[in-house]
């Protein structure tokens, strides 16, 4: 609110009311004029600030742009550093941490340049955590000072892992904070084993005391925090194969392994070990189960006392990727939720949901990365702002940042908006009707006859009078225009006025303009139709928006109500000419050739009768020759005849252009013809049936599109000059479903805009018929599997497969003639052709005799593939005979011989199949290539097992991923008397795979058990697994590491005595 209206609105009841109208005139015009002033002054604010305001967005500083909430500074993710951001918003809200940080000092001989010195850049970070006014604020220095690449930022990793690389980063970088990482969270541990009885009356026992800064917690199969922490101290019994070594008896014995708890630090980090191992999926996976963590620990069975909750990092996700944030409550008790670039203080019924019971505790199964405060440590410190080095920059940072942060503000309000002058409103009626008209006539070029306008003042009346100023100040001959009345309207879907302006939220165009409410009626829109260019005009003046009455007349109204309506339109055509005229004093609406009024019964749409008249005034045509025809929707190309029907019953929808005719006589209209010609032919190219390969070979065919496939065909054999008879359309070459009943046009068909057609031999299939492919399948043992395109076959769906056998004969030696490369005899009987399904995904399964084509070849439709084989003997298979491939693979040579087929039966059973194979393939077993005349080894057999149907080409490699222990056609010695119908293995068409027993890869060396403990028997069990792993896949290692990288902190200038009182991860 401006001055004047400030005092205006403080003016005294009595005051106002003696004041008279034209002080109230002069008062108002006052404070419009401070507003627009107020306006102009934050622009110009915001004009100086811009284009550093748009470089910092340009830059990604997007949060600093933005206040500082409550809640804290927030951290940016740079890709997937969430691990990170959790991390260090927890050790920020540790105050003797951050005190400790904030007195670390730089010097550039001890610590080298200060982009590379992390304890300096970690120390700028909680700086801006603490005095920034910005929202969030960048890790990119710390991670740089650390070493991390742009990958780095990419990759996620554990929470728990970068506290300890960062601690023992800052332990090696400054001797202060390698005291104070010690003093606060540094606690003494002791792994022990000893017998688990005493030997001789000793108790023999092995200790190792080591320093901790976090303890790792089990938590499977655990409830509450408290019940992992007691089962962490329970020790692991050692006996069975994961005995201890005892040197002092020199053999091994049952013992005990575990941990005890010496001391505990001040500020206890705990690790939950929600990532583990499964054995059954060899791959990792997360423990969601809830876990109950008090906000108040007791932990005097670990020699401690009572700790408090201070931070949780909470991983969101699986074991292969998630998300990480953590609630943190900070020194006045205040919890809050650090969810990277956004600190929220939780309130009093988050924090009720989230820490419920009895006894406050967090119900979790994210909760990963704790952090305890000890309660005998005291009350924490109070970090003052005068303690923070650096704070001078970053409060002239601040400054800096208020401005922008006020400039960002103005930029979200600010709209740029563009306003249309009057003569705009014909420039967008003529190109929407020329749209509709496409393939009719000529675009029309846009114009942009507009003014833009960037302001902040939402209000139609600020931005009416902005508008005002801005044409006022143009020289552009159609910016003169008269706006003592003028109103803005917003553009609706077809770019056309809509309703008045209200309110200015996000509509980007408008047009000012002269005029009242149009009362929300839809418009009729017409066109011109033009002798000389033979086409609907669609130049100035031909084009109109009508916006008429849609409340339906009597039928029986009187012609002298007609012809005082014929008045009112001719009086309104008397100005059309100077409608767009500029400089006008009054510009007639182009949408407003009736007073309009709402409808009150009947169809919302005007009357055909209605139209016709206000054409007729509109461009002083006689009533009697005006025609309408439809030019766009589904009625396009149709004249619209019945007067007393609205243009809904008539089929016409709103926004469809009709053209305005002045018919001299009878006969078709002539925008119908063009319609016809234009829009109604189909231009079809075709081919040769002898050279499908050319579609374009002929000119296209130009025929209506409701012409039929039989007068298509037609024409196509006159000018293939063959027999229509002979021929069949199909859709294309490789689609080649044939078009059996011609009787339908072409629309009906989808040929109306396919461009071209398929053009084959043959009279098309009867409804009842499928158009089969027909390929030939040559297979040779050894040789690669050959097909040939044949011929095109009709067949009934409920024909049998002996039949199609019987058919395919003679048409299969009429094709074998005219291929002189064919090395294929083909049979002079039936008998010796096989059929199979050639149908991508088939597996080539191999067709029955007595099943019909229907259910043989499920989903039969035209252009099914059917391939024929050329059996060397005669081959009539039953329902119950199975053809199955045969590989077999000698192990020790790598060699995986080529498929041979056999006939078996469903009812034969297991022990004769397994006996017939032994005997075909006698020369995989041991010693069966020495001794071929004796009896076969009785020390060795074949083992087989089903190859999957899908996937790769089985190769060697392949074959040894096979489940062999698994297979059920390997039982050994047993004979198993089953049929083969019992085994789901054994299907028509499946391949087996067989090998010899006792040639089979040697195994892998025995690794010991591995045990579960924790002790160091179990860690070398473990090891020794990891070596003869490692020994037996040489690559196993290098694809570990491609798939997951430890993290490492590189410190660029470590201090000698702090290398020397850091403590070494455990």
């Amino acid at each position: 609110m401006g001055s004047g209206a400030m005092k205006h609105a403080l003016q005294p009841a009595g005051e106002k009311a003696a004041s008279s109208p034209a002080a109230t005139a002069v008062t108002a015009v006052t404070e419009a004029t401070e507003v627009m002033e107020e306006e102009e002054d934050e622009e110009a604010i915001y004009e100086a600030h811009r284009e550093e305001l748009l470089a910092m967005l340009r830059s990604g500083g997007q949060a600093k742009l933005q206040a500082r909430t409550p809640g804290g500074v927030g951290l940016l993710n740079q890709g997937a550093t969430c691990y990170m951001n959790s991390l260090l918003q927890s050790l920020f809200n540790i105050p003797e941490f951050r005190l400790a940080v904030y007195q670390f000092e730089h010097d550039p001989q001890l610590h080298g340049d200060a982009a590379r010195c992390i304890p300096m850049q970690l120390q700028r970070l909680f700086a801006q955590l603490q005095l920034s006014k910005a929202s969030a604020v960048s890790t990119k220095e710390l991670t740089a000072a650390c070493g991390f690449s742009g990958r780095d930022a990419m990759e996620q990793h554990d929470v728990q892992e970068l506290c300890r690389v960062l601690f023992d980063a800052l332990e090696k970088s400054s001797s202060l904070l390698a005291k104070v990482i010690q003093d606060l969270y540094a606690g003494q541990r002791t792994y022990y084993i000893k017998c688990r009885e005493e030997v001789d009356g000793n108790a023999y026992e092995s200790k190792r005391r080591e320093t901790y800064l976090d303890l790792q917690i089990p938590i499977q199969d655990c409830k509450s925090l408290p019940e992992a922490l007691h089962k962490f101290l329970e020790p692991e019994v050692l006996s069975g194969d994961n005995q201890w070594f005892c040197e002092q008896l020199g053999r091994k014995v049952d013992a005990l392994s575990g941990t005890t708890v010496d001391s505990l630090p001040q500020i206890l980090c705990l690790h939950l070990l929600r990532f583990v191992f499964d054995m059954q999926t060899a791959r990792r996976r997360k423990l969601t189960e809830l876990l109950e963590i008090p906000l108040d620990l007791d932990l005097g069975f670990m020699k401690g006392g009572q700790y408090h909750l201070s931070a949780v990092c909470l991983h969101s996700g699986t074991a292969h990727g998630g998300h990480y944030h953590s609630f943190i409550r900070d020194p006045s008790g205040e919890w809050k939720d650090a969810n990277d670039s956004r600190v929220t203080i939780l309130g009093q019924q988050q924090c009720d949901s989230l820490f419920s019971g009895e006894r406050p505790a967090l119900h979790s199964s994210d909760a990963y990365f704790l952090l305890y405060r000890a309660e005998g440590a005291g009350s924490p410190p109070k970090v003052q702002d005068g303690e923070v080095p650096g704070r001078a920059e970053i409060f002239e940072e601040n400054q800096r940042l208020q401005q922008l942060q006020r400039v960002y503000e103005l930029h979200r309000r600010l709209l740029e908006v563009k306003i249309f002058v009057p003569c705009a409103a014909e420039l967008f009626l003529r190109s929407y009707v020329s749209a509709q008209l496409h393939g009719l006539v000529e675009p029309v070029e846009a114009q942009e006859m507009c003014v833009s306008i960037k302001t902040l003042d939402r209000q139609p009346e600020s931005l009416l009078r902005r508008a005002q100023k801005a044409l006022s100040e143009m020289d552009a001959d159609w910016a003169k225009v008269p706006l003592a009345s003028a109103r803005l309207y917003e553009l609706d879907r077809r770019g056309l006025p809509g309703r008045p302006l209200e309110e200015l939220e996000q509509v980007k165009e408008l047009l000012l303009c002269e005029g009242s409410d149009w009362g929300g009626l839809e418009p009729t829109f017409l066109c011109l139709w033009d002798n000389e260019l033979t086409a609907p005009s669609t130049a100035p003046g031909r084009v109109a928006a009508l916006r008429l009455a849609t409340e339906p007349k009597a039928a029986k109204a009187a012609s002298a109500e007609l012809a005082s309506a014929q008045a009112g339109y001719n009086d309104q055509v008397k100005g059309l000419e100077e409608t767009y005229e500029l400089g006008q004093e009054e510009m007639p609406d182009l949408f407003a050739d009736t007073a309009p009024t709402r409808p009150v019964g009947g169809s919302a749409s005007p009357l055909l009768r209605d139209v016709r008249l206000a054409a007729a005034a509109r461009w002083s045509l006689p009533v009697d020759g005006v025609v309408l025809v439809a030019m766009s929707g589904m009625q396009a190309g149709h004249e619209l005849k019945d007067d007393a029907a609205t243009l809904l019953e008539c089929g016409c929808a709103p926004g469809d252009v009709l053209c305005v005719e002045l018919m001299e006589g009878p006969g078709v209209p002539r925008a119908v013809q063009l319609f016809e010609e234009k829009r109604n032919t189909a231009q079809v190219f075709f081919n040769h049936p002898d050279r499908p390969q050319y579609t374009e070979e002929f000119p296209a065919l130009a025929i209506s599109k409701d012409a039929s496939l039989e007068q298509l065909k037609g024409r196509i054999a006159a000018q293939l000059q063959l027999a229509p008879g002979s021929l069949h359309l199909a859709r294309s070459q490789h689609a080649p479903a044939m078009f059996k009943d011609e009787t339908r046009s072409l629309r009906q068909a989808g040929l109306a805009e396919a461009g071209s057609v398929f053009v084959g031999h043959g009279a098309p299939c009867a409804p009842e018929e499928v158009l089969l492919k027909v390929v030939l399948y040559c297979y040779d043992k050894g040789k690669p599997l050959q097909v040939r395109d044949a011929f095109t076959f009709p067949a009934r769906g409920d024909s049998s497969v002996r039949s199609l056998r019987e058919a395919l004969l003679q048409p299969l030696a009429t094709w074998a003639k005219s291929q002189a490369d064919l090395e294929v005899e083909i049979p002079s009987t039936w008998k010796r052709l096989r059929l199979r399904d050639f149908q991508a995904g088939k597996g080539h399964a191999i067709l029955r005799d007595l099943r019909t084509l229907r259910s043989a070849l499920l989903g039969l439709s035209d252009g099914r593939q059917v391939a024929v084989q050329v059996m060397d003997q005669d081959e009539e298979l039953g329902l119950d005979d199975m053809v199955i491939l045969l590989r077999p693979w000698r192990v020790q040579e790598a060699r995986l011989y080529a498929p041979s087929e056999l006939v078996v039966t469903k009812n034969q059973s297991l022990a004769e199949f397994q006996d017939k194979l032994t005997e075909r393939f006698k020369g995989l077993l041991k010693g069966g290539e020495e001794d071929k005349e004796n009896a076969l080894p009785t020390e060795d057999s074949l083992e087989i097992v089903a190859a999957h149907a899908t996937g790769p080409p089985l190769t060697v490699k392949r074959c040894e991923t096979l489940k062999w222990a698994d297979s059920r056609l390997s039982p050994g010695a047993e004979r198993v008397e089953k049929p083969l119908a019992d085994f789901k293995e054994v299907r028509d068409g499946v391949t087996l795979v067989v090998r010899s027993r006792a040639a089979e890869a040697p195994a892998a060396q025995a690794v010991p058990k591995k045990g579960t403990g924790k002790g160091p028997a179990t860690a070398a069990t473990a090891a020794a697994a990891a070596a003869e792993k490692k020994k037996s896949k040489p690559w196993a290692s290098a694809q570990a590491s491609g798939r997951e990288r430890g993290l490492v902190i590189q410190v660029s200038h470590p201090e000698a005595c702090a290398e020397d009182q850091s403590v070494p991860p455990v």
